[in-house]
């Protein structure tokens, strides 16, 4: 986890802007006709389409999980392991449709800089909702 702040600046750096419109943007992206996949891919194509970089190669996020069944013993340790397997994990070859909670965590790269914001979807059925928030213009505030 990194936090950054601009001082004695007047207007926020453009990373920042980048990475608030990435992040609303994909998580605006996600539903339950996507794959898990399809969410990289799409933040990988935003990024082009506007001339900057992913900064991540290999998972924009992760699937979490809820404390219930057979890892409900070992848990949180047992959840935090599974967020580690490439099924879980938002990247660009995950054929798996999305159903339960997801953090989304594109980070881009502006120059020299790079910034991410990180927002938790919750996709269960025909509802979608960031976890948190009103809306989705409320992504990337504090």
């Amino acid at each position: 986890l990194g936090v950054s702040f601009a001082f004695d600046a007047e207007t926020e750096p453009a990373v920042v802007k980048e990475a608030r419109d990435l992040c609303r943007a994909t998580c605006g992206f996600a539903s339950r006709y996507k794959c898990v996949g399809e969410l990289f891919v799409f933040a990988q194509s935003w990024a082009n389409n506007r001339r900057l970089k992913l900064g991540a190669r290999r998972s924009i996020g992760h699937a979490c999980f809820p404390r219930e069944g057979l890892a409900a013993a070992a848990w949180p340790r047992a959840a935090r392991m599974s967020i580690h397997l490439r099924r879980n994990q938002i990247q660009w070859f995950n054929p798996r449709r999305m159903a339960g909670i997801y953090a989304v965590n594109p980070p881009i790269i502006v120059g020299d800089r790079v910034a991410a914001f990180e927002e938790m979807v919750f996709i269960n059925g025909d509802s979608r909702l960031v976890i948190g928030r009103d809306s989705f213009d409320e992504i990337g505030t504090l």
